[in-house]
């Protein structure tokens, strides 16, 4: 795992934001998707494969020391049946909403799946106590 830090003149933000994690979801998700195309596999059952469990080892050393059903539910996601078709009479339901930024002009819908994980307190190893009532990363 590589990192890097670039000073920028951006105003100060934060973490209330997003704290980040989407748009590295939207990457790894997207080279799983092309992994998957190349090797000739469903999406799905790519991520099933690669899915982390009980006691697996993530790239900072930390083991899962818990549950962890990402298989088992990528898998009843894949079985459920689709949404039904949104009913275009509510403007809400249409692509833009009520504010009308389109009537669906060009606009598809589509299905996804994607897998995030974002650690809640300390990092594992830190030795740092945290706030008396402080439940997030800071």
């Amino acid at each position: 795992m590589e990192c890097r830090v670039a000073y920028t003149n951006n105003p100060p933000c934060g973490a209330m934001r997003g704290f980040g994690a989407v748009q590295a979801c939207f990457a790894y998700e997207s080279q799983m998707d092309r992994l998957a195309d190349a090797c000739g596999l469903d999406p799905v059952e790519l991520r099933v494969r690669n899915a982390l469990h009980e006691g697996s080892v993530m790239p900072t050393g930390q083991v899962v020391d818990s549950a962890a059903p990402v298989a088992e539910l990528l898998r009843r996601v894949q079985a459920a049946p689709p949404p039904e078709p949104l009913d275009a009479s509510d403007v809400r339901n249409l692509p833009g909403g009520a504010s009308n930024a389109t009537h669906g002009e060009s606009v598809r819908r589509g299905i996804g799946y994607g897998i995030g994980l974002k650690n809640v307190g300390f990092s594992e190893g830190s030795t740092t106590p945290r706030p008396r009532g402080c439940a997030s990363s800071w």
